[in-house]
């Protein structure tokens, strides 16, 4: 996380970063609920 770019109220939050390239955009929305749902477990 660059702490210089990510706003305060997400610093202690699940949240992903990601480059603005389409095909890395739509990989993330594609995989974000599977990969939610196995950190939030951890």
């Amino acid at each position: 996380m660059d702490t210089n770019l990510c706003p305060a109220i997400l610093k202690d939050e699940l949240a992903i970063h990601i480059s603005y390239n389409q095909k890395i955009i739509e990989y993330a929305m594609n995989n974000w609920i599977n990969s939610f749902y196995e950190l939030k477990q951890e």
